[in-house]
């Protein structure tokens, strides 16, 4: 076994423990309030924005009303955030980071830590080493979405061509009921002449029976 085998798994291991560092140092701190889920996102949000309403945070966030509204009354419970009235529009409230909230946004857990026991030779390596996976995880990650666009429009043009297709046999079967129904319309006259025909012949026999009676009489 050569020392590149087992690479992926150490950096997924490393990767699965520095999240778990993460939400560890944030239940510790902020009862696990995380900065890119739920309530944290919301003060990531104010924290850019400084002060906003509660409509358009809404549509920063792409969150319904009704989630929202849930979130900041729990954030507002914990002292986190405050909310009035827009002195422009009494119908609308303003959400503002309180000093705890700014603390939220200024607090970051310790990752120096990590690297604490590395010479500045092994960091400079580790950087430089990062960097390289970052640029292919960017250049997988763009491959692999373009990959999935040419397939989402090879899907569309698939579904125009059976679109087409399927009009097409519409148009065929309503042909084929246009003949089938002027089938039916010479069927019909040809059952009409029929009859007539018939009863033309009628006709003639009475005719004959008549003369025969004649020359019997006669």
């Amino acid at each position: 076994m050569n020392g590149t085998e087992n690479l992926p798994e150490i950096f997924l291991e490393t990767h699965h423990l520095m999240h778990e560092y993460h939400m560890a140092w944030y239940r510790k701190n902020y009862g696990g309030i995380d900065p890119r889920h739920g309530q944290g996102r919301i003060l990531t949000a104010l924290g850019r924005v400084n002060s906003v309403t509660q409509k358009e945070l809404g549509f920063i966030l792409s969150m319904r009303p009704q989630s929202l509204g849930e979130l900041l009354q729990k954030l507002e419970a914990n002292g986190y955030i405050s909310r009035r009235r827009s002195p422009k529009d009494k119908r609308s409230l303003i959400i503002e980071l309180t000093e705890k909230g700014e603390q939220f946004q200024q607090s970051r857990p310790y990752y120096e830590a990590l690297f604490s026991k590395m010479s500045e030779t092994e960091r400079k390596n580790l950087r430089r080493s990062l960097k390289k996976i970052s640029k292919k995880l960017e250049e997988l990650t763009i491959a692999l979405k373009n990959n999935d666009d040419e397939n989402n429009t090879n899907s569309g043009e698939n579904n125009i061509n059976v679109g087409e297709n399927n009009t097409n046999v519409g148009e065929n079967n309503t042909n084929v009921g246009e003949n089938n129904t002027n089938v039916g319309e010479n069927n019909t006259n040809v059952g009409e002449n029929n009859t007539n025909v018939g009863e033309n012949n009628t006709n003639v026999d009475e005719n004959n029976t008549n003369v025969d009676e004649n020359n019997t009489n006669s």
